[in-house]
């Protein structure tokens, strides 16, 4: 689950608290939890509103921080093209569009291709690459044809590039 805070105008100054939860509102209790002890310890500046957003569902019990992601990324996508953010309302960030099995296989290739690249810098070469290639004992996985890694690495070439 991903809780934003966020201040409408139209409630004067009041902080409220918007949850997204994936998971059908699995982790409602714990939500209004946080959403409670941040009353309590924040008192009159504290949130005053909890409200469960409408979001897209995963179909398994292992996207969860993916989902989040996704999440953050359309919502600061949705942010970044408004002018006024008075009384912006979250729903709007996703409104019919579910979150596709493409766009999970998407942004885990990201995080692979990020950690690789992060890994690679730090170990050199040749360590990156034994740690990365399998053994002749490793079982290899299943993995969808998208070669996501070779277009990463294509635009930040393209980035990289001098301007002609």
């Amino acid at each position: 689950a991903l809780l934003v805070p966020t201040k409408l105008q139209s409630l004067s100054q009041n902080v409220c608290i918007e949850n997204f939860d994936s998971m059908n509102n699995y982790n409602l209790g714990h939500a209004r939890d946080v959403f409670t002890r941040l009353k309590s310890r924040m008192c009159s500046t504290g949130p005053s509103c909890f409200t469960e957003v409408s979001c897209p569902q995963q179909r398994n019990g292992s996207d969860c921080g993916v989902y989040v992601l996704l999440f953050v990324d359309r919502l600061i996508g949705m942010l970044l093209t408004l002018k006024d953010l008075v009384d912006f309302d979250f729903k709007e960030c996703f409104g019919s569009s579910e979150i596709n099995e493409l766009d999970i296989i998407q942004k885990r290739s990201i995080m692979t291709y990020l950690i690789y690249k992060l890994q690679y810098k730090k170990l050199g070469e040749g360590i990156a690459k034994k740690l990365i290639l399998c053994g002749k004992n490793d079982i290899k996985a299943d993995l969808p044809k998208v070669n996501t890694y070779e277009t990463h690495a294509n635009v930040e070439r393209q980035e990289n590039k001098p301007n002609e």
